[in-house]
């Protein structure tokens, strides 16, 4: 929602709309909910929310977390969009265009690769931002 206080005007925004807006890497992010859901003995289970920013840095960080490829994952991508959108969504009729396809995104990226390769030595990737919402990984 955006709002102008000045004549007390609120409506909807697509402001996330906006790749660079949504923060680093949103498909490593992803990740974490489907690794959660496929790997739940692959590390730490924490029922906590993970920060990526804390006032006393200049940057975002992912902590890291245990993922590799999984054969559900590998069945949910053969789905149609219409059954996954109905399987991975708790809301598929308001859900927007794009989410399909950032899930699609999100799968693909946990099949395509394994955690101990993004998270090199178990530490966490770190992210700067580079002007208004440009960013750059710098670990």
């Amino acid at each position: 929602i955006a709002v102008n206080g000045t004549i007390s005007l609120f409506h909807p925004t697509s402001y996330y709309s906006c790749i660079s807006a949504q923060g680093p890497d949103v498909s490593l992010r992803s990740v974490r909910l489907w690794a959660s859901a496929f790997h739940p003995h692959g590390g730490k289970r924490e029922h906590r929310l993970n920060v990526i920013h804390q006032s006393d840095r200049d940057y975002l960080y992912v902590e890291p977390f245990f993922f590799r490829p999984h054969t559900a994952a590998r069945g949910l991508l053969k789905c149609t969009d219409d059954v996954l959108l109905q399987i991975t969504s708790t809301s598929p009729k308001v859900e927007k265009p794009n989410f399909v396809s950032k899930v699609r995104e999100s799968l693909n990226f946990m099949n395509g690769t394994r955690s101990a390769i993004v998270f090199a030595g178990g530490q966490p990737v770190k992210f700067r931002r580079v002007g208004l919402n440009e960013w750059v990984r710098i670990s």
